[in-house]
């Protein structure tokens, strides 16, 4: 059992920087396109009379 620990902890360590560096990635061009969605509609309502 011992000698499958690291592997398991390995493993599950793997995952789990793999998901969160996914989310994270996900969150940031979330930001972005909000952003640019924001200042689009910001131009058009400059535009508008």
């Amino acid at each position: 059992m011992s000698s499958y620990l690291p592997y398991i902890v390995g493993s599950y360590g793997l995952s789990f920087i793999c998901l969160s560096l996914l989310g994270f990635l996900c969150v940031r061009q979330h930001r972005q396109r909000r952003a640019r969605l924001l200042s689009l509609k910001r131009q058009l309502d400059q535009d508008a009379p």
